[in-house]
């Protein structure tokens, strides 16, 4: 109970440890009034160019965010429109300094509004909870002052019964503990889904699966996220980013078990699972697919049932692409031609008598450009006969990852 009573003295020191925090804001804040004071009007114009700018930068912000996480954004489309809106906004601002100035007080009188509400709503909360938080604590300073002093009176005369109630105590609550970790665990504990579950399932749904590693894409350490391909007998499945400790990224091969909980996402037709968590299955069985020859299935309806899958593709023509100068070529680095070697790798490619053409690629994550896929690829010319093996993307239609070229004629 001492311990207790000095915790919260602790706490109290704690409370105000960033005091220094304040001072500095106070003193900016002082400044900025004085100097308001003496140069009234200059001080207007100034607020009003800093307005056009605030309404730019956040503009700016908002560009870049939406831009920048794809895949984590929901809305991204509204964000993206709103920051343009305000970057030409925050621009016809800065060079029509009479326009901003005019907007000003109407855009201030709408601040202190909502800034009155909040701090109303701010003052009632802590009323409300400041008699509770004082009695709570003047209630445990009490008692463990009096604990303390009747434990110093009771602990010479019975010093031997005390060690063990305390031991007795001790082991009392290990045993307490042990049972909450096992009732927590079982509460957190959740459905695995099977593939047919978790197709039927909805975006933005949660969902939980087990699956067996096919291929890891990418690990990115500075955020602990896995990318990988999983499959098992009925189906495949996507993980994009998922938190995953290096320990169990390294210690991933072909075929392990693996247990991924997130979010059902679509991206340009892309099915995955995001904002999720990667854990291996202890004891799990293993399970190294096959590839299904989606030769046939190029074209038609039926193709993307087989999304994210391992699969081949045989008697290929490598279709010409067109480079950035408009030159004809076997391959590119990136999409449009537009990089260098390490980057993604996209080739053309067609089947049979058939005109229509298909992109496919090396990802650069998946297949580096040291490994024998990549160089395959920067060895092929137009019109060769390839077969290949990868995992069937999608991306605004078919769009293969491939990890194996072979040139058969």
């Amino acid at each position: 109970m001492v311990n207790r009573f000095n915790t919260l003295i602790e706490n109290s020191k704690q409370a105000v440890h960033y005091w220094w925090l304040l001072l500095l804001t106070g003193l900016v804040l002082f400044l900025l009034g004085i100097a308001t004071f003496l140069f009234p009007e200059q001080s207007y114009i100034g607020m009003s160019i800093l307005f056009g700018w605030v309404i730019l930068i956040t503009g700016i912000l908002e560009v870049v965010l939406s831009s920048a996480n794809r895949h984590f954004v929901t809305g991204r489309g509204w964000m993206l429109a709103g920051g343009v809106i305000e970057i030409i906004l925050g621009l016809i601002l800065i060079f029509n300094i009479a326009l901003s100035a005019a907007t000003l007080p109407i855009f201030l009188g709408f601040w202190l509004l909502m800034r009155g509400f909040s701090t109303v709503g701010l003052g009632g909360d802590m009323a409300a909870c400041a008699g509770d938080n004082s009695s709570s604590a003047s209630s445990e300073a009490g008692s463990a002052v009096s604990s303390e002093v009747s434990s110093e009176a009771s602990s010479e005369a019975s010093e031997e019964s005390s060690e063990v109630s305390e031991v007795s105590s001790e082991a009392s609550s290990e045993v307490s503990e042990a049972g909450e970790e096992s009732e927590s665990s079982e509460a957190e504990s959740v459905e695995v889904m099977s593939y047919d579950e978790y197709m039927a399932a909805a975006v933005d749904d949660a969902v939980t699966i087990q699956a067996y590693v096919q291929a890891k894409q990418s690990y990115y350490a500075e955020q602990g996220t896995a990318t990988v391909y999983l499959q098992d007998q009925d189906g495949a499945y996507f993980a994009y980013d998922a938190a995953c400790s290096q320990e169990d990224y390294d210690a991933m091969t072909e075929g392990t078990l693996v247990q991924v909980s997130g979010y059902k996402a679509e991206w340009s037709g892309e099915i995955e699972i995001m904002d999720g968590t990667l854990s291996l299955v202890e004891g799990g069985d293993t399970f190294v697919a096959e590839p299904l020859d989606a030769t046939s299935l190029l074209g038609t309806e039926e193709l993307i049932d087989h999304q994210n899958e391992k699969v081949s593709f045989t008697g290929l023509t490598v279709a010409p692409s067109t480079d950035a100068n408009g030159n004809e070529a076997a391959f590119l680095y990136n999409w449009d031609g537009s990089g260098t070697q390490g980057d993604d790798v996209y080739f053309n490619v067609t089947v049979g008598d058939s005109e229509e053409v298909y992109s496919f690629l090396v990802e650069s994550y998946l297949c580096g450009s040291d490994t024998e896929v990549y160089k395959a690829v920067e060895a092929l010319e137009v019109g060769q006969t390839i077969d290949c093996e990868g995992f069937l993307y999608w991306y605004e239609g078919v769009n293969p990852h491939i990890t194996s070229v072979t040139v058969t004629g």
